[in-house]
């Protein structure tokens, strides 16, 4: 599947921890667009965000989190369409977690918030990884 397809194919739900929050919806796009599941280890394993949060902490916060999931993190010069993208950044307006995993769709990074998908223009993207 193409990233627009994929992002698509993923534009639909509500904000969930543990169901559809912005670290699945960009391992679903990411799955959909490679087939490799970058958040198989996490799934399950928070419903809540206290639980997400005690997760992302005992690997050391969110970047070193994120990158068990999709591998080396990488400067914004390398971001190419597709990729995850972190941003410093609430997902929710009661969020404690500030950050988020956008997709690069090749013009703005696109992540699941608590009002569903929202955009953000790339240069507020504080790093990638590449899938």
């Amino acid at each position: 599947m193409n990233l627009a397809e994929a992002i698509k194919n993923n534009s639909s739900g509500v904000f969930s921890y543990g169901t559809l929050d912005c670290f699945l919806w960009a391992s679903n796009v990411v799955l959909d667009m490679t087939g490799t599941d970058p958040a198989k280890a996490w799934r399950g394993q928070y419903s809540d965000e206290y639980t997400a949060l005690r997760l992302v902490m005992k690997h050391g916060g969110p970047v070193k989190a994120f990158c068990l999931a999709f591998g080396a993190y990488r400067t914004m010069n390398f971001v190419q369409p597709g990729d995850p993208v972190f941003l410093n950044q609430k997902c929710t307006q009661v969020d404690s977690i500030n950050a988020a995993i956008a997709i690069h769709d090749g013009q703005q990074l696109v992540y699941m918030c608590g009002d569903g998908l929202a955009a953000a223009p790339a240069s507020m993207g504080q790093g990638c990884w590449h899938v």
